[in-house]
């Protein structure tokens, strides 16, 4: 019920080996040590490691496995206690504990923490998008649009300007 100690991990076996089993017989398996290894790439063990995991997840190049990650953890879960109706913090892990709450509670917990992770990445792209924009069309209203222009065009800009600026030498008298 802790966890602790070993538990069994059946292994697939291929249809061509013909293996079969007689009722009441197990997969073929091996047994394991119960223990949670942070991933290779990524951890959020410390405030550096989580934040590189983040920018990685904004770069979208392997932000799936990330999120595959945070979605098979299952965190701290407060149950209570039938005696003193305190609340009792378990912490299970998916592959390696034995299921404390129901399987309903465990679906709601994971749609949450997938949440975080598909809302942090649509944000994150979305002030990276704007961000980009902006820088645009501020250096585009910085230059005035002329770095866009031909040559004949900011001539024809340019005698706009000028005659915008020219004045008559003299108002002809109102009919």
């Amino acid at each position: 019920e802790d966890c602790h100690g070993i538990f069994r991990i059946n292994v697939s076996v291929s249809k061509n080996l013909n293996l079969k089993l007689k009722p009441g017989e197990n997969k073929p398996g091996f047994w394991v040590p119960r223990v949670w290894a942070n991933p290779r790439n990524f951890n959020f063990d410390n405030v550096g490691n989580a934040m590189l995991a983040l920018f990685e997840v904004l770069s979208l190049k392997g932000w799936v496995e990330v999120r595959d990650v945070i979605i098979h953890r299952v965190g701290p879960v407060m149950k209570f206690s039938p005696l003193n109706k305190a609340p009792l913090v378990s912490f299970s892990c998916v592959l390696c504990c034995k299921m404390r709450i129901r399987r309903a509670q465990m679906l709601v917990c994971l749609q949450i923490h997938g949440i975080y992770i598909h809302v942090f990445v649509f944000l994150g792209c979305m002030i990276g998008l704007t961000l980009f924009v902006g820088v645009v069309i501020a250096n585009f209203n910085e230059n005035k649009g002329t770095a866009l222009l031909t040559v004949d065009q900011r001539r024809w800009e340019d005698l706009k300007s000028r005659l915008k600026i020219a004045q008559p030498l003299h108002l002809p008298p109102r009919p």
